[in-house]
């Protein structure tokens, strides 16, 4: 507890500085946002061949097991072919993506020109905190009343609290 009070600081700071980047990336993402997505598509593929290429070559690393070599060549095969299919799958699905760059694109544009969409997370948990303590505060007195024990003997089943 003592840390969470010494820290509130700093964990002020980051929230004003996220709500920040938050909105200058709001801005900056109406005009790179199809080329932040096809550089995200083409260095995927990079990576899973870069992936396959030193699982395949790992099989020349000297004092290795037969099995282990086994293990290197099938799984740098693997991972190739996993890379031909994710290359085939964006080859034959490049329409969609760029009608989803498109999308995106309208999406950050009506996003930079609406600032006060940002608000909402922040308003929303606020609400979800005044249920939460109200919620707290009921469990705490309800709790608190003691055990509920039937009484038989009333013409009116009741709830006796001790």
């Amino acid at each position: 507890m003592l840390a969470l009070q010494n820290s509130w600081q700093p964990m002020a700071i980051m929230c004003a500085g996220s709500f920040f980047i938050a909105l200058v990336y709001i801005f900056i993402l109406k005009w790179i946002t199809k080329p932040l997505l096809y550089m995200s598509l083409l260095i995927i593929l990079i990576a899973l061949c870069a992936f396959g290429a030193y699982v395949f070559m790992y099989q020349y690393t000297p004092n290795l097991s037969a099995n282990s070599k086994q293990w290197a060549y099938g799984s740098g095969i693997g991972i190739w072919c996993f890379a031909g299919a994710y290359l085939i799958c964006v080859c034959c699905c490049w329409k969609n993506i760029s009608l989803g760059a498109s999308i995106m694109e309208a999406a950050s544009d009506f996003v930079s020109h609406n600032v006060r969409i940002l608000l909402l997370p922040v308003i929303s948990y606020l609400a979800s905190a005044i249920f939460f303590v109200l919620w707290v505060f009921t469990a705490a007195f309800i709790y608190s009343m003691g055990t509920a024990t039937f009484n038989q003997y009333s013409p009116i089943p009741s709830m006796n609290f001790n």
